[in-house]
């Protein structure tokens, strides 16, 4: 696949359980020779015992050209779990039409 992300929490901001925020940066980067617009994402919400606990989704409108890299900082998400895993999904496609996606895994303590 093309298209990848990466997220990791964010090191400047201090997640605090009683704000219920946790900071992350996200990395989308195009690897393929083809342009891509990301039109869509879906965020999940888990517990620790990888039930499901919500769903949030989305329209987007990014797009990345060839081994492009677009970097997206201090970002956040809020959750009343605690701790929990925050599943992150971006739909996309290909200027030849291809649908593509990645998706990545932020644990939050």
């Amino acid at each position: 696949m093309a298209l990848s992300m990466t997220f990791w929490p964010n090191p400047v901001y201090r997640n605090h359980t009683a704000e219920t925020r946790w900071y992350f940066h996200i990395s989308v980067r195009q690897e393929g020779s083809k342009r891509v617009h990301v039109w869509r994402y879906r965020g999940e919400w888990y517990d620790m015992d990888n039930r499901l606990h919500d769903t949030k989704k989305d329209r987007l409108d990014m797009h990345l050209a060839a081994n492009q890299h677009l970097s997206y900082p201090d970002q956040w998400v809020s959750s009343g779990l605690h701790p929990f895993r925050y599943r992150l999904i971006l739909y996309g496609r290909e200027e030849d039409g291809q649908e593509v996606r990645t998706e990545a895994i932020l644990v939050c303590h």
